[in-house]
């Protein structure tokens, strides 16, 4: 987390460039892996019947989004915009579909 300044710069300075888009893609994708185990690590202390742990598994998407991260990762080594267009496109969905659970609840 701490190179996220650096590669943003980097790929801001060079948006469509193969290699700076691949590094922010890995950086995004070691993220992803290390948020998802957090919330495993936070539900196995809590506990799966506790009521923070299950919302918790209602809201995770832990194996989508590695699989998502790891293909806009492997797209971006050839084609920059198309990576993140499916991270743009992924973002907007979970930000959608939160904000839809929110006026349920």
């Amino acid at each position: 987390m701490a190179l996220l300044p650096f590669v943003i710069e980097w790929t801001g300075a060079q948006p469509f460039d193969p290699i700076p888009a691949t590094v922010f893609c890995a950086l995004l994708l070691t993220s992803t892996v290390s948020f998802n185990e957090l919330q495993r690590e936070i539900i196995r202390d809590l506990g799966t019947s506790s009521a923070d742990a299950r919302e918790i598994q209602t809201r995770n998407t832990g194996a989508l989004s590695v699989v998502i991260t790891a293909a806009g990762t492997l797209v971006a080594l050839f084609y920059p915009a198309v990576s993140f267009t499916i991270f743009l496109t992924y973002g907007v969905v979970r930000i959608v579909r939160d904000l839809l659970g929110q006026k349920k609840a």
